[in-house]
C-alpha cells in the first residue's frame, strides 16, 4: 500500500529550503503541510 511514496524534511527559514520546495511544487501531484494555519502565506 505504502510502496513508492517519498518524504522529504525541508527547513524552510533557509533560502536554499525554500528554494527546493519552489522547484519541487512546480511538479507536484499533492502536497501534505502540517503547519499552523497561514504559516504556508508567510
Amino acid at each position: 500500500m505504502n510502496r513508492n511514496k517519498r518524504s522529504l524534511a525541508l527547513d524552510l527559514s533557509r533560502p536554499e529550503g525554500r528554494a527546493v520546495l519552489k522547484r519541487l511544487l512546480a511538479s507536484a501531484d499533492a502536497v501534505i503541510e502540517n503547519f499552523k494555519t497561514g504559516m504556508m502565506e508567510r
